[in-house]
C-alpha cells in the first residue's frame, strides 16, 4: 500500500541547496528563464520561438536548445539555441518541414536528436551549423518525447497517439520496431546502467518497462492521475512521476517496480488557463509536467504548469523546499553546472528610480496578477484575490491600500537594491517606474 502525503508542507523559501542553474520554458510566454539555484530567483529571460516546449542542456554545461513546439494554430518548425556564458541566444535553427519538434535529448557537445510531431520524425541535429545529420521516420502518430541509451547506441520514441514506443538504431540509423505499451504514451526514460526503459502511458494510468536489447515488456506497473514524465534518479533506485490529472508526484522504487510515495502539490490554479495546452482539462489541479532531478539527486523541480510556479522537492520523501517563479505555463525543463557570473561591484551608491507620472493604459490588476506574478505570494482581500500558494510559510502579507513608504524606496527594495525594514524581497520586480505606480495606483484604490 502507498503512503499518501495530501498536504503541501513549504518548509522554507530559501533556494534548493544544489547549485547552478535551472532553465524553465514559459509556453504561454515565449521565454526560457535562467534561475540561479543558490538564490531562487531568475536573472535572464531569454525570448525563443513560438510555445517552447522542452529544453536540453548540452554534456558541457554551455549551450541549451530550447523546442519551439508552436500552438495549436500556428505549428512551430525551429530550435532556439542559447548560449549559457554569455546569456544570450545564439541562433534559431530552422527544422523546414519537421514541425512541431517537441522531445530533446544531447548525444554530444555537437549533436542533439529531437522529435518532430508534425512530420513524424526523429532528428538528428547539428546545433552549432543547424545541419540536420538525419532523419528517420517512426510512422507513428504524436511522436512526442524520446529518450537516449547512456552508449548513445540506442533512441526510444514515446508516441502518445499510437500508444507505443518507438526503438531506433543511432548508428545505423535504422527504425528497429514499435512495440505497444498503452494508451497515451508520453513521458520516457532510461536507467543510468542502460537496462531498462520506463514510459508512462497517461491514458492508461500504467507505467511500462521496457528491455532496450530485447525490445520485449518486463512489466507494467499501476500509476493513476494521467501520468504524463518521469525522470529516474541519477543513481538508479527510484523515479519520480508528474501526474497531471491528479495533481501529484509519485514515488516509482524501480528495484521493486511499484508505486511508494505519493505527494499532492498544493498549489492553487491560475484563474484565466483560456489558450493554455491544458485550459478547461483537470479541474484545480496545478497539472504537475516537467521534472528535473539534479545530478547529485538531492533535489528535483517540478513544473506546475497550470499554477505558473516549479516545485523543488527532495526525490524519496517529496519534502518540499522551495516554490520558484518562472513565466507563464512552465514545462520543460533542464539543469546547468553553470552558475550566472558575478556582477562587477560598483563603488558608487545605486541610482534613485526616476518616477513616471504617465501610466496612462496601463491596468494595475492584470500587471499585478498576470505580468509580475505577484498574486504567487500576495492577496489583495478588496480585490477578492487569495495568494496562489496555500501555505501559511510561503505566503506573503495580504496588500491594499496607499503605501506610506516613498516611491524611491520601495522601488528599490522591490528591485532588490535595497532593503525594507531591514528585509530583502524576495524576487526581483523587472518591470518599469510605470507599471509599478499603476500597481500602487490599483491597490490604493483596495484598501484593506
Amino acid at each position: 500500500m502507498r503512503a499518501i502525503l495530501s498536504s503541501l508542507l513549504i518548509v522554507a523559501f530559501a533556494a534548493p541547496a544544489s547549485a547552478g542553474t535551472l532553465l524553465v520554458g514559459n509556453k504561454s510566454d515565449d521565454t526560457v528563464d535562467l534561475i540561479d539555484l543558490t538564490t531562487g530567483r531568475s536573472y535572464a529571460t531569454l525570448p525563443t520561438g513560438n510555445a517552447p516546449h522542452e529544453v536540453a542542456v548540452s554534456p558541457d554545461g554551455r549551450t541549451a536548445v530550447v523546442t519551439d513546439y508552436g500552438d495549436r494554430g500556428a505549428p512551430g518548425s525551429s530550435l532556439t539555441v542559447i548560449d549559457l556564458a554569455e546569456v544570450t541566444v545564439l541562433r534559431t535553427i530552422d527544422l523546414g518541414e519537421h514541425t512541431r519538434p517537441h522531445g530533446i535529448v544531447w548525444l554530444s557537445d555537437d549533436r542533439l536528436t529531437v522529435t518532430t510531431e508534425g512530420s513524424a520524425h526523429l532528428l538528428v541535429v547539428d546545433p552549432h551549423t543547424g545541419e540536420i545529420v538525419s532523419a528517420v521516420e517512426t510512422g507513428q502518430r504524436i511522436s512526442h518525447m524520446v529518450a537516449v541509451t547512456p552508449d548513445g547506441a540506442r533512441a526510444f520514441v514515446a508516441n502518445i497517439g499510437s500508444g507505443s514506443v518507438t526503438a531506433i538504431d543511432l548508428v545505423t540509423g535504422e527504425k528497429l520496431a514499435d512495440i505497444a505499451t498503452g494508451d497515451g504514451a508520453e513521458g520516457i526514460d532510461v536507467t543510468p546502467d542502460g537496462g531498462e526503459v520506463w514510459v508512462t502511458n497517461r491514458s492508461a494510468g500504467t507505467l511500462s518497462v521496457i528491455d532496450p536489447e530485447t525490445l520485449e515488456i518486463l512489466a507494467t506497473v499501476e500509476c493513476p492521475g494521467f501520468p504524463i514524465r518521469i525522470k529516474i534518479a541519477p543513481d538508479g533506485g527510484l523515479a519520480l512521476v508528474s501526474a497531471a490529472e491528479s495533481g501529484e508526484v509519485a514515488v516509482i522504487d524501480l528495484a521493486e517496480r511499484r508505486e511508494v510515495l505519493r505527494r499532492q502539490l498544493d498549489l492553487t490554479k491560475i484563474p484565466d488557463d483560456e489558450g493554455r495546452l491544458f485550459a478547461g482539462r483537470f479541474g484545480e489541479s496545478p497539472v504537475p509536467v516537467g521534472i528535473v532531478i539534479a545530478p547529485d539527486g538531492e533535489t528535483a523541480w517540478v513544473a506546475a504548469t497550470q499554477s505558473d510556479a516549479v516545485v523543488a522537492i527532495a526525490p524519496e520523501t517529496l519534502e518540499v523546499k522551495a516554490v520558484l517563479t518562472a513565466g507563464q505555463e512552465p514545462d520543460g525543463m533542464a539543469f546547468s553546472p553553470r552558475r550566472r557570473e558575478a556582477e562587477p561591484a560598483s563603488d558608487s551608491a545605486a541610482p534613485t528610480p526616476t518616477v513616471a507620472t504617465d501610466t496612462s493604459g496601463l491596468d494595475g490588476r492584470e500587471l499585478f496578477v498576470e505580468t509580475h506574478k505577484c498574486q504567487l505570494c500576495h492577496g489583495v482581500p478588496a480585490a477578492d484575490l487569495a495568494a496562489k500558494v496555500k501555505s501559511e510559510k510561503m505566503k506573503g502579507p495580504d496588500l491594499g491600500g496607499a503605501t506610506e513608504v516613498d516611491f524611491a524606496t520601495m522601488a528599490a527594495y522591490l528591485r532588490k537594491s535595497g532593503e525594507l525594514d531591514g528585509a530583502e524581497h524576495n524576487k526581483e520586480f523587472k518591470g518599469s517606474d510605470e507599471e509599478l505606480l499603476a500597481i500602487f495606483a490599483w491597490l490604493a484604490e483596495n484598501p484593506m
